[in-house]
């Protein structure tokens, strides 16, 4: 298998596994979390026990990742800004519009999950925050995209974006002040204007990574030999998509090491896969291969880890 730079790396363990703020324990009670006499480093109450939060405070001082998912939230619980310990906060799944000004206490978040809520424009607290690495605004159906990008300008370290569902059309050319992004998600987003998309993302210096899951895709416009930059590209469940536009379209991608298209109900692959060669990594599980053609594929591309 080919070397694979630390970038690459990175990007098999966020997206070949599951991004870092989906691990999550099944839900607890909060009594019996503070019983044990184990350190508490992660925590996900049942959605009755969130009003607790405040009368144990004490238990929580070492606290690194907090889940308050799927409980129909409307503000953020009382205490939570105390857990300054807390370096990933997930509060997917509610419906929240706004996070408060005590949020600036939390100064070791990195990961803040925000998915599936309310929110028209990102909270003011979290573009103060130092440390804030990963955003996930997916499925805020209410987000103004173009304000949100330039807010997050001023969020020098932000590296990881997740801007899924949000009926993308176009980008706002201000996503080019994002200077650390190195990972951008845009699944779910159909009705994108790809050529545009390309031409704003290739102006990003530091993007690596771009997934375009479940986006309908039938083939990839010419202006995507523009992501230069690009290690890495996800086009899971992409079914329509036409393997041999593809195929002439990777090798323009001279930087490409990484490719996944999982779960696209594939039965072969072009018959030269010449522009597969320079890959490190080609994930194809969840589709429908024959033995005898994963033979195949994996015979043509002797440096390059074929996943089924």
């Amino acid at each position: 298998m080919q070397n694979i730079g630390i970038t690459t790396i990175s990007f098999l363990i966020a997206v070949v596994l599951i991004s870092q703020h989906s691990f999550a324990q099944e839900k607890q009670s909060i009594i019996d979390v503070v019983q044990n006499d184990k350190v508490v480093n992660s925590f996900n109450p049942v959605c009755d026990d969130i009003p607790l939060i405040p009368d144990y405070l004490g238990r929580f001082s070492e606290l690194r990742a907090l889940y308050l998912t799927s409980c129909d939230l409307t503000e953020l619980p009382s205490g939570v800004e105390q857990i300054t310990s807390m370096s990933l906060l997930n509060l997917e799944g509610n419906q929240l519009t706004s996070l408060p000004s005590s949020m600036l206490s939390l100064s070791n978040l990195k990961v803040v999950n925000l998915r599936n809520n309310q929110f028209k424009s990102v909270p003011a607290a979290l573009l103060s925050l130092p440390m804030l690495r990963e955003l996930d605004l997916a499925f805020n159906d209410q987000l103004d995209l173009t304000k949100a990008i330039e807010d997050l300008s001023n969020v020098s370290n932000l590296d990881f974006l997740y801007l899924s569902g949000l009926k993308i059309n176009t980008l706002p050319t201000s996503i080019t002040k994002l200077r650390s992004l190195e990972e951008l998600h845009l699944s779910h987003n159909p009705k994108m204007d790809l050529p545009q998309v390309f031409r704003a993302l290739s102006r990003v210096p530091s993007l690596n990574i771009l997934v375009l899951s479940n986006n309908q895709l039938v083939d990839l416009p010419e202006e995507l030999a523009l992501l230069k930059q690009s290690k890495g590209l996800v086009l899971d469940n992409n079914p329509e998509m036409d393997l041999n536009v593809l195929n002439h379209q990777l090798s323009k991608l001279p930087a490409l090491k990484v490719l996944l298209l999982r779960n696209n109900g594939l039965q072969s692959l072009p018959s030269s896969l010449n522009s597969f060669q320079n890959l490190a990594v080609l994930d194809l599980s969840g589709n429908e291969f024959s033995e005898s053609t994963k033979t195949a594929i994996k015979d043509q591309l002797p440096e390059t880890n074929v996943i089924f």
